[in-house]
C-alpha cells in the first residue's frame, strides 16, 4: 500500500500493486470464511517501508505521506535529545557560603544521585521516566527534611 502512495512509482508497478492488493483482499475474506490459506510468494512484498521498522527484512526509504510523517517525527525526537541544557547557578545559591560539613554532605549526595541516575539510562522510556520521578521525589524529600546549617 505504501508504494501506491509514493510519488515517482511508475504506472506498471502501481497497476501490479493494485492487482496484488485485490488478490490479497480476496484471500483475506476467504480466510475469514473458511480454512486457512497460504499467501503465494509472488503476492508477498519484497521490501517494507522504513517506517515499519521490520527487523530482518529488506526495507526502502518511503517518500509517501506515512514515510514523511515518520521522518519528521524522528527528526523532532532527535533534536529534543540533542538540545544542550544550560545550567547556571542562581544568585540565591551563591549569596551565602555553606559550612565545609554541609558542602561535603551535599557533594556526597550529588555523587550518590549521579550513581543512581546512571543506572536508569538503559531502562525503557516509561520506566525511566517513572524511576527518575521517584529519584527526584526522594531527593526533594531529603532536601526538605534537613535544615541547612548556615554560618553565623
Amino acid at each position: 500500500m505504501d508504494r501506491l502512495l509514493t510519488e515517482g512509482v511508475d504506472q506498471d508497478e502501481k497497476k501490479s500493486i493494485v492487482e496484488n492488493m485485490i488478490k490479497l483482499v480476496d484471500l483475506y475474506y476467504a480466510a475469514l470464511d473458511g480454512h486457512k490459506v497460504d499467501v503465494d510468494r509472488h503476492l508477498r512484498v519484497k521490501a517494507y517501508p522504513h517506517f515499519m521498522e521490520k527487523k530482518g527484512f529488506e526495507s526502502y526509504h518511503s517518500s509517501s505521506i506515512l514515510g514523511r510523517i515518520y521522518d519528521e517525527t524522528e527528526e523532532i525526537i532527535a533534536q529534543q535529545c540533542d538540545e544542550q541544557i544550560q545550567i547556571t547557578t542562581l544568585a540565591c545559591f551563591s549569596e551565602v557560603e555553606s559550612t565545609p560539613e554541609c558542602t561535603s554532605l551535599w557533594e556526597h549526595r550529588y555523587q550518590e544521585y549521579l550513581t543512581k541516575s546512571r543506572g536508569l539510562f538503559d531502562l525503557g522510556k516509561e520506566e525511566k521516566n517513572d524511576e527518575f520521578q521517584k529519584l527526584y521525589q526522594h531527593y526533594k524529600h531529603v532536601s526538605h527534611r534537613i535544615s541547612p546549617v548556615l554560618p553565623d
